[in-house]
């Protein structure tokens, strides 16, 4: 039994046990405990694929572009009339043959580098509708857009060579070939009078002066017969026909009559 002051009735001394861990240990923080990691899902098949198709980069399309000088080298087909035939004489050309260049060939293989008036000259190419209208050829600038055409329709046809045609005017051809002394083709229809495609020939200068001569002569002639009539007086062109009847001629009339009858005699 216990007394007061911790002493026992019994008189035995009570021991005290002290408190088993040291102060050091008491007062040390408590270490909490580490969770560990869970072990990662494996990803699904599909999608592990699917990543890793979105994580390839993607592969540029090689562009293989053409350098402008071997552009320049490639050829183009034109097909020109001739003068001295009745087909189409086939020329090669490069792409980067000037205008200038180009008009001369084109020139010297219709035949008429030798004459002063040249032609008007157009462009139609061979894939062309035949309604389509054939585009006017007299400059640079229509040379490059005949090329830049050449140069579309080729790529549509996925590089088939396509033949231009220059259409130079039938009636020119019909001229030139008079003036050269070749046999033209036969017109369809009334045949057009002959053009003098070069005025400044020196060997036809004689042959003009003594035509001038012979109109002026009949000239004369003729209004001193027109000017005759009593009843129509000087101061017009009268000529009686056949029933009697007083016809006064016109001045295109008189203009016709001139040349005609230097022509005829």
């Amino acid at each position: 039994m216990l007394q007061p002051d911790g002493e026992r009735s019994d008189g035995a001394e009570e021991t005290v046990v002290d408190d088993p861990l040291p102060n050091e240990l008491s007062d040390a923080p408590s270490v909490k405990a580490v969770d560990k990691p869970k072990p990662k899902s494996k990803p699904h098949k599909a999608l592990k694929k699917a990543s890793t198709i979105s994580k390839k980069k993607p592969v540029a399309k090689e562009v293989v572009e053409e350098s402008s000088e071997s552009t320049k080298d490639k050829k183009i087909v034109l097909l020109v009339s001739q003068a001295r035939s009745e087909g189409s004489q086939r020329l090669s050309l490069t792409r980067g043959t000037s205008f200038e260049d180009a008009l001369e060939i084109i020139h010297e293989t219709i035949g008429c580098v030798d004459v002063t008036r040249k032609p008007s000259l157009s462009y139609k190419l061979w894939t062309a509708t035949v309604k389509s209208d054939a585009i006017n050829l007299g400059s640079e600038e229509d040379w490059a857009k005949c090329i830049g055409d050449i140069v579309d329709a080729e790529n549509k046809k996925k590089g088939v060579t396509v033949p231009v045609k220059i259409v130079v005017p039938e009636q020119y051809m019909e001229f030139l070939r008079a003036h050269s002394k070749r046999p033209a083709a036969k017109p369809k229809g009334k045949k057009p009078a002959l053009l003098n495609l070069d005025n400044s020939d020196p060997n036809d200068e004689g042959e003009d002066e003594g035509m001038a001569e012979k109109e002026k002569g009949f000239l004369t002639q003729l209004e001193k017969t027109l000017n005759n009539c009593q009843r129509c007086g000087t101061s017009k062109w009268c000529k009686i026909d056949q029933g009697g009847n007083h016809v006064n001629l016109t001045f295109n009339q008189h203009c016709g009559w001139q040349p005609a009858l230097t022509v005829s005699h």
